[in-house]
């Protein structure tokens, strides 16, 4: 949402000269360009790496879509090659909710997968739902730096929007990484209540989740 309505709404039209949003579909084309060819990429990866790192790796990438705005939030400071750099990481970040997050909630929550992929939707609809209020909601008073104008007229608070955001991005990795030490915990339990003894090659799997950290 924060691209959709801040990015493409405000930031394009002054930083290219684009009054008509017309290289709003070259930039939309591109992120899913890049989202298409990520996915066929971490496909072959996840194997070798395992699903953690590329999760890790999109919140990364959302992170970077939203904090070169924080750092500049002037929009005539940026042109094709900011604006390309933040797409793109746009692509990275959606093509690993749009393969390798659905994978994950499939192996999480194999006992109950039209639960899991109907909470995908819920949560995605969500946040997409709170991220375009915030955009219209968080509102200030007074011109400055990270007051912004829309082209509207009115003026906007987009630090709190971008913090939002960038908090998004980092409690969605320890919620990951919480996560994947539970569904370690759950396999050890069922093992455990199987009658099976972890022996030392089990006890190291049941150690490291799938982001190759210790659990």
């Amino acid at each position: 949402s924060f691209l959709n309505s801040y990015v493409n709404g405000q930031v394009v039209p002054v930083a290219l000269d684009d009054p008509d949003s017309k290289y709003i579909g070259v930039l939309s084309s591109w992120v899913s360009t890049v989202a298409a060819a990520m996915s066929l990429v971490f496909g072959r990866l996840a194997p070798r790496t395992g699903k953690g790192p590329i999760l890790i790796l999109g919140a990364v990438c959302f992170f970077l879509v939203v904090f070169p705005f924080v750092v500049q939030p002037d929009a005539t400071q940026y042109g094709w090659t900011a604006l390309i750099f933040i797409y793109t990481m746009h692509g990275f970040g959606r093509s690993t909710f749009e393969g390798t997050l659905k994978a994950t909630f499939a192996d999480y929550f194999s006992y109950e997968k039209e639960g899991a992929f109907a909470n995908i939707i819920l949560q995605n609809g969500l946040s997409g739902a709170i991220g375009y209020i915030l955009t219209f909601s968080l509102l200030c008073d007074t011109p400055s730096r990270y007051c912004i104008e829309y082209k509207n007229g009115t003026l906007h608070d987009v630090l709190t929007f971008e913090l939002i955001a960038i908090a998004s991005a980092i409690m969605a990795v320890f919620g990951y990484l919480r996560a994947s030490v539970i569904f370690q915990q759950e396999r050890e339990e069922e093992h455990v209540s199987d009658g099976g003894e972890p022996n030392n090659d089990t006890t190291m799997l049941l150690e490291q989740n799938d982001a190759g950290v210790s659990a």
